[in-house]
């Protein structure tokens, strides 16, 4: 998640869509010396958010993942700025989102054993891995308030260019 009040900007993470590598991007390159943001592990960049909310939400990583939503209900940011900003979030083909969740966990629970589609379904259950909560979050539920979708997504494929057209 990264916030800016400055350029009124709410970017929030997908699971397996880039979004560290995006988040990262923000944190670096838009000058706001009061963005709220959480975590980048992978870049070793801590967060800004309060880390009350951090703890909250640490059990399965689920802060990585918020939702519009639970930023409203959390009170980070008003219905109001969810509205008014420009919201946005990654989203991509399921079949590689899958295929991308199944490699990063294999690096943890499977590593010394071959790719196979049994165990692939060994690990899942209705599309989500067993034990991941952070699997189980539908793409479409990242820009949502009370099931109303607010922002726009990008697609995964076309990140360069949307990049290139942010305002």
């Amino acid at each position: 998640m990264y916030i800016s009040h400055k350029y009124k900007l709410i970017f929030l993470r997908t699971p397996k869509t880039a979004s560290s590598s995006l988040s990262e991007f923000f944190i670096k390159n838009i000058p706001d010396d009061y963005a709220i943001y959480t975590p980048v592990e992978d870049s070793n960049i801590p967060g800004t958010l309060n880390p009350d909310i951090i703890n909250k939400y640490k059990i399965n990583f689920k802060y990585y993942h918020f939702t519009l939503e639970d930023l409203v209900n959390n009170e980070i940011i008003t219905e109001e700025q969810a509205k008014t900003y420009k919201s946005f979030a990654v989203i991509r083909d399921p079949v590689d989102r899958q295929k991308s969740f199944y490699y990063f966990y294999k690096n943890w629970k499977g590593r010394h054993s071959p790719a196979s589609l049994d165990e692939y379904k060994a690990w899942t259950s209705n599309g989500s891995f067993i034990g991941e909560p952070n699997s189980a979050i539908k793409q479409t539920d990242i820009l949502s308030i009370n099931e109303e979708i607010i922002g726009n997504y990008w697609l995964y494929e076309n990140i360069n260019d949307e990049l290139n057209n942010l305002e």
